[in-house]
C-alpha cells in the first residue's frame, strides 16, 4: 500500500522508487533544497529532502553552491547559479527526473480571468469570471 511504501522511503530502506514530487513554493531553492543539497547523510541526521532520504551524499562542492544561490541578491546571476546548479545535479545525480506533467485546459469563451497555476494552489478562481 501506499503507506507501507512511503514508510520505507522515509525510513531509507528502500531500493528504488518512483513518486510524485512538486515544489513546495514557487522559487528555485524549493527544487534546490530537495534534489542538489544533503550535507550530512547519516542515518540519525532526519531531513525530508530526496537527497537525504534516497542516501546520496551529496558533494560538498554542490551543498556550497545551492547554499551560495539561496543567498544571492542579484536575480539574473541567481536564476544562472540555479542553471548551472540544475546541469550539474543532472550530470551527477542517482536521482532521474523521468516525466513533467503536463496540463491541458478546456475553456467555454465566455470565461474570463482564469490562469492555470505551477501547482493547484496557484489556480485563483477568485479571479475568474463568466460572460
Amino acid at each position: 500500500t501506499g503507506s507501507q511504501v512511503i514508510t520505507k522511503y522515509r525510513a531509507r530502506t528502500h531500493e528504488g522508487m518512483l513518486l510524485y514530487w512538486g515544489p513546495d513554493f514557487m522559487d528555485p531553492d524549493s527544487n534546490a533544497k530537495a534534489f542538489a543539497f544533503n550535507e550530512n547523510n547519516a542515518d540519525d541526521n532526519y531531513q525530508s529532502t530526496t537527497t537525504w532520504r534516497n542516501g546520496w551524499a551529496v558533494p560538498a562542492e554542490l551543498n556550497e553552491e545551492t547554499k551560495a544561490a539561496r543567498a544571492e541578491a542579484d536575480p539574473a546571476k541567481r536564476n544562472e547559479m540555479y542553471i548551472d546548479l540544475q546541469k550539474k545535479v543532472q550530470a551527477n545525480s542517482p536521482i532521474v527526473i523521468m516525466f513533467q506533467a503536463a496540463t491541458q485546459v478546456a475553456m467555454d469563451k465566455k470565461v474570463d480571468g482564469y490562469v492555470n497555476g505551477a501547482t493547484s494552489d496557484f489556480v485563483f478562481y477568485r479571479l475568474v469570471k463568466k460572460n
